[in-house]
């Protein structure tokens, strides 16, 4: 899993490029573990891309977080 750009001002796209098909939770929370966004998709196919609005987001880190039954990634984003 990919997110860019990383660091951000604004949106990001994360992208994903593995044979993982089916639906997905991405969730975004903050340093202090508050969730800030959660999003379900679908993904069908190798290669997936999401954008994610962050631009009425604070300043500051931020972890996504992919899951689904068999998958968990995580990413450190950072808001600008």
């Amino acid at each position: 899993m990919s997110a860019f750009p990383n660091p951000t001002t604004g949106d990001i796209t994360v992208r994903m490029d593995n044979d993982l098909q089916g639906n997905l939770v991405l969730q975004l929370t903050n340093y202090l573990g508050q969730e800030v966004l959660r999003q379900e998709a679908s993904k069908q196919g190798n290669q997936w891309e999401l954008p994610l609005q962050l631009a009425d987001l604070p300043t500051g880190c931020y972890q996504l977080t992919i899951t689904n039954d068999v998958y968990s990634a995580v990413k450190k984003i950072v808001k600008r």
